[in-house]
């Protein structure tokens, strides 16, 4: 999505400020703990015997504040939350992402991801 310079998409602004609500006893992890720490190709070698390869990219999203709730709610960490936060939650991300609408209602963000291969 083309943006002025600087300026953060409405998805993202959310993400920065909802940092509070992620859970702060989590369950036990499963699998290999070094993958939790691993972000480059080389790393995540170290973890596979084939060759990994990672795919960044971007959804964009253009939807109704119901419609972010509904791609936000099934998060990990969401759906993680006592059901009192999680009403809290939701009704800041539905004033949020009304005061970011347009005329038409819908606002337009990026959902950015991370695909990976091992070939």
């Amino acid at each position: 999505m083309n943006r002025p310079s600087g300026e953060k998409n409405s998805y993202t602004t959310f993400g920065e400020r909802s940092h509070h609500y992620q859970p702060q006893n989590r369950a036990g992890r499963a699998g290999n703990g070094r993958g939790l720490t691993l972000r480059s190709e080389a790393a995540l070698n170290e973890l596979f015997t084939k060759p990994v390869k990672i795919h960044d990219f971007a959804l964009q999203i253009k939807t109704d504040p119901d419609g972010v709730w509904d791609l936000t709610k099934d998060m990990y960490f969401v759906s993680m939350l006592p059901d009192p936060e999680k009403e809290k939650l939701k009704g800041e991300l539905l004033a949020f992402a009304s005061s970011r609408k347009d005329s038409a209602g819908n606002l337009a963000f990026d959902f950015h991801m991370r695909r990976f291969d091992v070939d």
